[in-house]
């Protein structure tokens, strides 16, 4: 006896379940998304002031540290600098773990109500070009989103194209009018959990 599935009831039901499905626009991102969320060992923790020591070493010169951090950043980077340049805040700053290693790090500040900006985002050296970018900057929009976000805005160098490739594939839209030839001013508007 064969069996029949109706794929698109257990896709669209596969969709329902996962906090993140509303962001995406093609169903293989979807499916990346909902596997990331639910096999990924990793966590979301706030960062704290010792985190940024780890973070630090990953920025091994001036270039590195303006593309990820802008220029308001001063290289070279000690964590007290460090922390009062981006306004860290264990309230505004994430670190994704696993055991006790820190993978990625990323901030999250109140621009308004209800809109929240992502920046510094950072994936650690060795776990680069594994996938985890796109991971983590769902991570973090999935965070922004439980905590009534309506918007996310961010600002990306062009010349980082692996990070424009991330958020484009996560829904971030570029502002023209906010933009510049060497800044792409990135946004995109978030559905509340229960209707998007």
């Amino acid at each position: 006896m064969i069996v029949s599935i109706n794929h698109s009831f257990w896709f669209e039901d596969l969709l329902a379940k996962s906090a993140v499905w509303h962001y995406f626009h093609r169903p293989q991102d979807v499916v990346s998304a909902i596997l990331d969320e639910w096999c990924s060992p990793m966590n979301l923790r706030p960062a704290t002031s010792e985190d940024l020591k780890t973070i630090i070493s990953w920025i091994k010169d001036e270039t590195a540290c303006r593309t990820w951090a802008g220029p308001v950043v001063r290289f070279p980077l000690n964590p007290e600098g460090l922390a009062h340049d981006i306004e860290f805040e264990p309230g505004n700053s994430y670190c994704l773990m696993e055991d006790e290693s820190i993978f990625a790090f990323g901030q999250l500040i109140k621009k308004s109500p209800k809109r929240l900006h992502m920046a510094r985002v950072i994936v650690a050296p060795r776990k680069r070009a594994s996938g985890l970018g796109g991971q983590w900057c769902r991570e973090l929009m999935a965070l922004a989103r439980k905590k009534g976000c309506k918007t996310i805005t961010l600002n990306v160098y062009r010349d980082n194209t692996a990070a424009c490739r991330i958020y484009i594939s996560n829904g971030f839209m570029e502002v023209a009018e906010k933009s510049t030839q060497e800044l792409c001013h990135m946004i995109i508007r978030c559905g509340s959990p229960n209707n998007s």
